[in-house]
């Protein structure tokens, strides 16, 4: 019986392993995460038999967190050259930080070096190890820890980890004790590590105490488990169909004309968002939105308490309120039915530091760098009746002060136009409260130009040189 067994455990690993051979283009070579451990010392050995070694990469990473991870590596390399599998090994220094799990930690670690591993190789395909006593672990813990739907489709079979390397798990439907006995049955040597007996970690708890219940009282857990996982990610994709239609439907159509572009002249992170669109979707999809898009814009995920803020302060305001709102290093600005992502300046708010003034008596420099405004007055020689422009005299005529807003400033938009406060001519171009603190520049004590605003032609004369205020890149 014991030969049966093995026997038909063989023939399981076998053809799990060469059902996603088929998926591999012909003659590309494939990278195996190999630890040492059985499961991946199973896989890279029957990954020789159905490829051929000549088409397999043994990947090792060497975190480093063990007193005999060089050991381990030294056995990896003599198991790959065993079966004349090229070897390539990555060290990796995990430093740890507050509130993340050093699992976690090494976990991002790891796959970092395995991709980098295979671009170095020109691999395309990545297999890992995991079996389904992995996947029911995995489906067991997100449950405890009441993940969504993401959390419970577990662990997929197929997924792209990076651009165009695949991640695939040829193991994932085959039990732990079939790997035993497919190892027993080819004599193959492999690592015990005893951290994964330390109850420290919640996944040995319920490695250890939770699944023997289990399989005593549910014997058939893993097949259970594995369809829940399989329905929980048929309904993400189904729901990720329809959030990505959402976001979409809630995107401005014309990116060229937002408060974003014509105020600022900075590049919003990400798209920008109608409020009315977002607020007209149910409660649960547009959380989906808000979620997808902050992924899309390349922000870093948001607990759900976080991001059912950020929701309900967007549904209690109104389309002509501003809201800034903090997350990280970023802010989530809206302004005018408009909702972006912009970059947080470090350090205290400009109006907070700005000094009084400053002065330059100008005699045709190009720039005028501002450091405490994070930008620079641009001087750009244009036609000489350019209605932006200002007449070199008028530039030559008393120096030229920059200061910050005060109160009460008036400028003229238009020759003999009224005279108008910067607070009116600011709400009429739609620009966000926290942007008006923008640097004035005086001729003398006459107000010339305003970023976003212009140049007061009665004050500038018809000329040409063209003022233009350019951001600091590194701030923006």
């Amino acid at each position: 019986m014991k030969v049966s067994n093995e026997l038909a455990a063989d023939y399981l690993v076998l053809r799990a392993v060469a059902s996603q051979a088929t998926t591999v283009h012909c003659g590309e070579s494939v990278g195996i995460a190999f630890s040492g451990g059985l499961d991946s010392t199973v896989l890279l050995h029957t990954a020789a038999r159905v490829l051929g070694a000549h088409r397999c990469v043994g990947l090792h990473v060497n975190h480093g967190l063990n007193s005999c991870a060089d050991a381990w590596r030294n056995h990896c390399i003599d198991i790959a050259s065993q079966l004349d599998i090229v070897f390539d090994c990555r060290s990796v220094k995990i430093t740890r930080m507050p509130q993340q799990s050093i699992e976690a930690l090494a976990r991002d670690a790891r796959y970092t070096a395995l991709r980098q591993m295979c671009e170095a190789h020109c691999i395309h395909t990545l297999w890992l190890g995991h079996h389904a006593d992995d996947q029911a672990e995995t489906v067991l813990l997100q449950l405890l820890r009441g993940s969504g739907l993401p959390g419970l489709a577990a662990m997929p079979l197929h997924r792209l980890l990076h651009k165009k390397l695949a991640c695939v798990r040829p193991l994932l439907s085959v039990f732990r004790t079939s790997l035993e006995a497919y190892a027993r049955q080819n004599a193959l040597r492999w690592i015990d590590d005893k951290s994964n007996a330390d109850i420290r970690y919640t996944r040995n708890v319920v490695r250890k105490y939770i699944i023997p219940t289990l399989a005593i009282y549910f014997p058939g857990y893993r097949d259970a488990l594995a369809r829940t996982a399989r329905h929980a990610a048929a309904a993400q994709r189904l729901l990720q169909d329809l959030t990505i239609g959402d976001l979409s439907a809630c995107m401005l159509v014309s990116q060229t004309d937002t408060i974003v572009k014509r105020c600022y002249e900075l590049v919003p992170i990400g798209q920008v968002l109608s409020r009315r669109s977002l607020i007209k979707l149910s409660y649960e999809r547009a959380i989906n939105v808000l979620r997808l898009w902050m992924r899309q814009s390349g922000l870093a995920t948001a607990s759900a308490a976080r991001v059912n803020e950020m929701l309900r302060q967007l549904r209690n305001t109104s389309n002509n309120r501003a809201l800034r709102i903090t997350y990280n290093k970023h802010y989530l600005c809206l302004y005018r039915n408009q909702i972006w992502w912009e970059s947080r300046d470090n350090g205290k708010p400009i109006e907070a530091i700005m000094p009084l003034r400053m002065e330059l008596k100008w005699s045709g420099q190009s720039v005028w760098y501002l450091p405490i405004w994070r930008g620079s007055i641009i001087f750009v020689l244009s036609n000489a009746d350019d209605e932006q422009g200002v007449q070199c005299s008028v530039l030559r005529s008393a120096p030229l002060i920059v200061r910050s807003r005060l109160g009460g400033e008036r400028m003229r938009l238009h020759f003999g136009g009224p005279l108008r406060t910067l607070k009116n001519l600011f709400q009429e171009a739609e620009m966000p409260t926290w942007r008006r603190h923008t640097p004035l520049l005086f001729i003398g004590d006459k107000l010339l130009w305003v970023p976003t605003l212009g140049i007061d032609p009665n004050v500038a004369g018809r000329g040409k040189v063209r003022i233009e205020w350019r951001p600091d890149i590194l701030t923006t």
